[in-house]
């Protein structure tokens, strides 16, 4: 029988307006070219997610009624006025990721190195017993950025990192493990059963991490993926002036923390097309993590966090193709008050066609709610 914890009821969050910081918040959204260039603005509105831990990465899910819970380190946060205030209640949890799938049902992820997973069937106030994933046969699981949503037609998906430490020792053999073996390989897992077990697992592609899938329109599925080699190694086929190239061999060693981009056209059990993301000619490192989103008008909107160098910040381009060529326009939809601390953005998409984007606490980069929109032009 299925036990549950009870928590609090949702308490308001307040600002201390005497802290905000009021520029960030009076922001537009500039459109940049790749070199930087300022070329036009749009409007924005901000709003800031009060939230006072150290650091907590957001992950957001929509109910049937239109309604946004975002998933803030030990924080769920409630916004039933498309994001611009919020309530929060405890998680009985600090969440790796977080979703909602057919029938309102919240799916709370958590732990490292053994993660598992929880279910809500009343909005989040009360949740089950954690329920193990398997992740046999790595060694670690989890403490990356779990994405978990409703395929339409389809099962509930999740993505789960699964991990060989360097030093893991083969199960199989007693003996470490050694050559290709070690690294993060990041996985597709699917629900039939509302959440409550996890399986047929597929793997996206190899030094995998923190990936976002999308089913679009056409039923192409869509991967947006922050591939890193953990640890930093030479594969077989690498070839180093490829890697220097795309800004992933420096100094001698081997240093790969990029955006890339996959496609399926089975659901997600295989991945092909497995490629770098659009960058710029000043920073190709860094361009992770990212979120996608499909408007009605089926363009394809790619967020992502372009963590260092004079143009840091939580950036966007367009598509209007499923993703295979990207709009020369980027959108910087947020400037990272504290660069180098790369704050987590979760999107989704209003009935009016409003993008929302709340990204994540990390350091000094607060927790906020950003509401914008792509002119029509925007190809």
């Amino acid at each position: 029988m299925m036990t549950f914890t009870t928590l609090a009821v949702w308490g308001l969050m307040y600002c201390d307006t005497s802290t905000l910081q009021a520029s960030e918040l009076d922001e537009p959204i500039e459109i940049l070219t790749d070199d930087g260039t300022k070329i036009g603005q749009l409007a924005a509105e901000r709003h800031y997610i009060p939230f006072d831990g150290l650091r907590g990465d957001a992950r957001m899910g929509v109910t049937s009624t239109g309604h946004f819970y975002v998933a803030l380190g030990n924080k769920l946060c409630l916004s039933s006025d498309g994001g611009r205030s919020w309530k929060s209640r405890d998680l009985p949890a600090v969440a790796g990721g977080f979703g909602v799938i057919a029938d309102d049902l919240f799916v709370l992820f958590t732990g490292y190195p053994k993660p598992s997973t929880l279910r809500s069937t009343d909005l989040g106030k009360t949740w089950s017993d954690p329920t193990p994933i398997d992740i046999s046969p790595f060694d670690k699981g989890g403490g990356g950025w779990t994405q978990i949503s409703q395929m339409a037609n389809g099962p509930a998906v999740m993505t789960c990192q699964c991990y060989y430490s360097a030093d893991a020792i083969d199960p199989k053999t007693g003996k470490p493990r050694t050559g290709e073996q070690p690294g993060l390989y990041d996985h597709i897992y699917r629900s039939t059963d509302g959440g409550k077990t996890w399986g047929d697992r597929s793997l996206i592609c190899r030094d995998s991490a923190e990936s976002s899938v999308i089913l679009l329109k056409s039923g192409k599925m869509l991967a947006a993926i922050r591939r890193q080699r953990s640890p930093q190694r030479l594969l077989p086929h690498d070839d180093i002036e490829q890697l220097k190239a795309m800004d992933g061999w420096r100094n001698g060693n081997v240093y790969i923390k990029h955006g890339f981009l996959a496609d399926s056209d089975d659901k997600g059990h295989t991945w092909e097309n497995v490629r770098l993301a659009p960058n710029t000619s000043d920073m190709k490192h860094g361009l992770c993590p990212s979120d996608l989103v499909q408007l009605s008008d089926g363009r394809v909107v790619w967020i992502y966090t372009h963590r260092y160098g004079k143009d840091s910040g939580v950036m966007a381009r367009v598509s209007s193709n499923d993703g295979e060529t990207w709009s020369k326009e980027r959108y910087r939809v947020r400037r990272l008050p504290d660069p180098g601390h790369g704050t987590y953005a979760t999107n989704a998409v209003l009935a009016d066609g409003t993008i929302l984007t709340v990204c994540g606490k990390n350091h000094g980069n607060r927790a906020i709610a950003i509401r914008w929109n792509l002119p029509e032009s925007a190809k």
